[in-house]
């Protein structure tokens, strides 16, 4: 029970040392989606941040962003690229697919 708690303790340690270390060098901490138990990922911000785009192919994030979170669901519109992909914790997204303003409940898998 005690080398449990030993090799459990020294897990959350790693964890919380890399998550530092990320932090540190400017970039943000991705728990794993998959499966909490497994490491996750330090994700450095994107090269094209604020470059406009009209899908999310043209951003290395993974998604285009509104440039106007404001303005009508299903509006015409030329988004920015975003620092950092979308996590599952940011709860909504208000991406552009299509050149249009698209308002969501975000789903990251």
């Amino acid at each position: 029970m005690i080398r449990l708690a030993f090799v459990i303790g020294m897990i959350f340690g790693v964890a919380c040392s890399n998550t530092n270390l990320c932090t540190n060098r400017g970039g943000v901490w991705y728990d794993s989606v998959l499966d909490p138990r497994l490491a996750g990922s330090c994700v450095m911000p994107a090269v094209d941040v604020g470059q406009p785009c009209t899908e999310a192919a043209h951003c290395q994030a993974g998604y285009c962003a509104c440039s106007d979170p404001a303005a009508k669901d299903l509006a015409h519109m030329t988004g920015q690229c975003p620092e950092f992909p979308a996590r599952k914790v940011d709860g909504w997204l208000c991406s552009v697919s299509n050149g249009i303003k698209h308002q969501r409940g975000l789903q990251v898998e």
